[in-house]
C-alpha cells in the first residue's frame, strides 16, 4: 500500500500538469488573447445586425453570403460592380488614450484599383486601416492597431475602396475582433 500512494500522487500530478500544459497552449492560441471581442455579430450569423453600409457611387452591395465562408454560417460579401468606395461599419463604445487592433479575414476575386485601397479592415474617419489586398486571394488574417485619441466611438469594419479610391470587385469578410490592447503610448 504504501507504494500505490506515492505512485496515486505521482500520476496524479502528472495528469495534473498536463491539464495546465493543454489549456495554456489553447489560450496561447486564441487570437483575443483572453480579452473580450468588443464587435458584435462579428462573423455576420446574425446577417447584418449591428452593422451599417454605405458607399459613395451607389455601385456598391454588401450581402450576406452562405456558400464562401471562413466559418460558421456565413461571411460578408462586398460587390464593387463599378468602381466605388463601400464601407459596412459598427459603432463601439471605447476609451479615451486606448490602444486596440481590429483583425479579421479577408478573400478576394478580381479585385481592382487605381491606386490608394482596395479590399481592407478599417477605421472610418481616419487613415488607419489593415494592409491593402487586391486581386483574387484566398482567405488571410488581416489586422491594423490604431490609438482612440479623444475618441469615445470608434465606426471600424469591412472596406472596398476608400481614402479616394473607387474599387471594383468582391470581397468577403469573416471573423472580424475588436480588441482593447492597453493605454496609449502617447498620454
Amino acid at each position: 500500500m504504501k507504494l500505490l500512494c506515492p505512485r496515486i500522487v505521482h500520476v496524479a500530478t502528472v495528469a495534473f500538469v498536463c491539464v495546465l500544459s493543454v489549456t495554456h497552449a489553447c489560450a496561447q492560441g486564441e487570437p483575443t488573447g483572453g480579452r473580450p471581442d468588443l464587435l458584435t455579430n462579428a462573423g455576420f450569423e446574425n446577417g447584418m445586425d449591428g452593422w451599417t453600409f454605405g458607399c459613395h457611387q451607389k455601385k456598391g452591395e454588401a450581402a450576406l453570403d452562405t456558400e464562401v465562408k471562413r466559418n460558421g454560417n456565413a461571411s460578408l460579401r462586398i460587390t464593387n460592380a463599378g468602381g466605388d468606395d463601400s464601407f459596412l461599419k459598427q459603432a463601439v463604445k471605447i476609451k479615451p488614450k486606448t490602444r486596440y487592433r481590429l483583425s479579421g479575414y479577408i478573400k478576394t476575386k478580381d479585385v481592382v484599383v487605381k491606386g490608394g485601397q482596395a479590399a481592407t479592415l478599417a477605421l472610418e474617419g481616419g487613415f488607419e486601416s489593415s494592409d491593402s489586398v487586391k486581386g483574387t486571394n484566398s482567405w488571410k488574417k488581416f489586422d491594423f492597431e490604431f490609438d482612440s485619441a479623444a475618441l469615445e466611438t470608434a465606426k471600424v469594419g469591412p472596406r472596398l475602396g476608400g481614402h479616394s479610391s473607387m474599387a471594383v470587385g468582391t470581397a468577403w469578410y469573416d471573423d472580424l475582433k475588436l480588441i482593447e490592447l492597453g493605454p496609449s503610448r502617447n498620454r
